[in-house]
């Protein structure tokens, strides 16, 4: 008894000094004002804490995850206010694909950085750094936008660096690390294009990413002149180029996209698609609105815009053809998130406003047939998950993208928020709803998206502690992240063998053309030598 006591201890002791030897110091950083941004960082961070390491957490979401020991929070809350304050950052009307590229590229990044990199709440932790000496053994940033936080790593002892991308793989942080993005089939995020492009699709899309490239490495150098303000030049050692591309031969990045929702194509193995983060076991509703969804008779369509988009701004016009088309299908009820108000002028019997809702846990009722969404990654993936037909309206980012995509493989229809009225909205869901083709598809779809080997939420740990015990993925390096887009897309060889191609033809012709101009001196040599013989004979 006393020996089995005894080796208990030792076990427990060996696994303590196991867990203490492991754990790291790890810095995580996400900029972005967005729920739907903050959320799988909030998830990463406490999957952290469970597994004993130490974790410094820049969010803008503090309030949505638990104090704990290890766990040291600068709290950028106030960066919600760009949302409320400044003109440009309004996300309640369609952008073009233009505004898309500037907003996002340009005056998101800067505009955020700039009042995050301010605030005393930053520049504590900076002086804290400082005068501690701190490093980390991990940096964890969100590799969307905003990327001037980069600039820290040489402060922190430059420890290897993860990007966990929010969006799509394509995004800012991959080009960069040149990963195989050949425009004639990889859509650009802001176009709306598919995997299959007519000639000028191809033609407009390249324009796209050679622009987005420029605006990327001019967005950097913005950025650089914003950390070179708030931060004394004696603690920077490298430009944000210098520091992007020197980190990109050890750097990681960890993308929230799928195969279900993008379009397959090459990627490195230092880029991982892990999936979608966010989910979670739905958890039972509330009684009133658990009986009311149960009641309904065909079933339920679910409508909400998302987080950073309100329904009551879609005007008047588009809410009574909303109304009137939801009136025309009263064997369906409407669950439908509405910030204003709790009932509306016209509401038809069969529709129920509420302005919040446990979305996962709705989409997870068996009754839920239709999901009427934006477009937003995360939203769709839920919808794939359970199974939730789709009604997309694209507003901004890459909600065009993905809407097309959900018209191509027919898991729903996408309408254009600029053209929605009554009869276009009831003939989508009445198409949506009673086409057997998109219910197919859709439990197609849903099947692969449960069909991995492994959670999103392991194979993010699984990945992030790889990089910590090899410090680094230097081993994964390509080398086409070394090459020039000249030298990348062989341009420069292929100049050189048009040219020995054109340089042999033109060789071959003047050869032919002398060989062809000599025999023709002969044969008029030849020709006149027998006119002089027969004058002679004459």
């Amino acid at each position: 008894m006393r020996r089995q006591y005894c080796a208990t201890l030792i076990l427990v002791a060996l696994i303590c000094l196991t867990s203490c030897a492991t754990a790291s110091d790890i810095l995580v950083i996400c900029p972005t004002a967005s729920y739907s941004h903050q959320q799988p960082f909030l998830l990463i961070t406490q999957a952290l804490l469970q597994r004993n390491h130490s974790v410094t957490l820049l969010t803008c979401n503090p309030e949505k995850i638990k104090p704990h020991e290890n766990l040291t929070i600068v709290d950028w809350s106030f960066t919600y206010d760009l949302w409320k304050t400044t003109p440009e950052f309004n996300l309640q009307e369609r952008k073009s694909q233009w505004q898309n590229v500037r907003f996002f590229s340009t005056t998101f990044s800067t505009k955020a950085s700039s009042l995050q990199w301010a605030h005393k709440n930053t520049q504590q932790f900076i002086q804290n750094i400082i005068s501690t000496n701190k490093t980390f053994d991990l940096m964890i940033e969100e590799g969307w936008g905003q990327l001037s936080f980069l600039g820290l790593l040489d402060m922190i002892g430059n420890p290897p660096l993860v990007l966990m991308s929010t969006a799509h793989s394509f995004s800012f942080t991959s080009l960069p690390f040149n990963n195989p993005e050949n425009p004639s089939y990889v859509p650009v995020i802001w176009t709306g294009n598919t995997d299959t492009m007519s000639f000028w699709q191809r033609v407009t899309n390249t324009i796209q990413y050679m622009e987005y490239y420029w605006l990327f490495m001019h967005t950097l150098d913005l950025e650089d002149q914003l950390r070179l303000e708030y931060l004394d030049s004696k603690y920077i050692k490298r430009s944000l180029r210098e520091i992007f591309e020197d980190s990109s031969r050890n750097s990681f990045i960890s993308s929230f996209d799928s195969r279900i929702t993008n379009y397959v194509r090459p990627v490195q193995p230092k880029i991982v698609e892990v999936g979608p983060l966010h989910l979670v076991e739905p958890k039972p509703l509330d009684q009133k609105l658990q009986a009311w969804l149960n009641d309904a008779p065909e079933g339920v369509i679910y409508f909400s815009l998302g987080s950073n988009m309100r329904g009551s701004s879609m005007g008047d016009f588009r809410r009574n053809a909303f109304l009137k088309a939801f009136a025309r299908l009263p064997q369906y009820r409407v669950l439908w998130k509405w910030e204003t108000e709790d009932v509306m002028q016209g509401q038809p019997e069969n529709v129920l406003l509420r302005k919040w809702m446990p979305q996962q846990d709705v989409l997870a009722h068996p009754k839920v047939k239709v999901f009427i969404m934006q477009g937003g990654l995360q939203s769709l993936q839920e919808a794939y998950h359970y199974g939730v037909k789709l009604i997309c309206i694209p507003m901004f980012g890459d909600q065009d993208l993905n809407c097309q995509r959900v018209n191509k493989i027919k898991t729903g229809i996408s309408l254009e928020f600029n053209d929605l009225n009554e009869e276009n909205i009831y003939q989508a869901l009445k198409t949506v709803l009673e086409d057997h083709v998109y219910s197919e598809n859709m439990a197609y779809y849903s099947a692969l998206s449960k069909d991995t080997p492994m959670g999103p939420k392991e194979k993010s740990m699984w990945w992030i502690e790889y990089v910590l015990r090899h410090k680094g993925v230097a081993h994964l390096h390509s080398g086409a992240a070394d090459l020039s887009l000249i030298q990348y897309y062989l341009l420069d060889v292929i100049v050189f063998l048009v040219s020995i191609l054109i340089s042999m033809v033109a060789l071959i012709y003047l050869i032919s053309r002398r060989i062809v101009c000599a025999l023709a001196r002969v044969s008029t040599s030849i020709i006149n030598e027998d006119e002089q013989k027969k004058k002679k004979v004459k």
